[in-house]
């Protein structure tokens, strides 16, 4: 089976800043989207 592509992936986690500084600090990813969802008091973050 080959991987011909990924859609999206969804990570949860206890601290937010924390993880958003790892994916775009240290990996290197782009914010492209940054949404505060007040109805599950979550964020959505689209990188790139």
């Amino acid at each position: 089976m080959q991987i011909k592509g990924i859609h999206h992936i969804a990570i949860l986690t206890d601290d937010y800043e924390r993880s958003k500084a790892f994916y775009t600090g240290v990996l290197g990813f782009e914010i492209i989207n940054e949404v505060y969802r007040a109805e599950r008091n979550s964020y959505k973050l689209d990188l790139a």
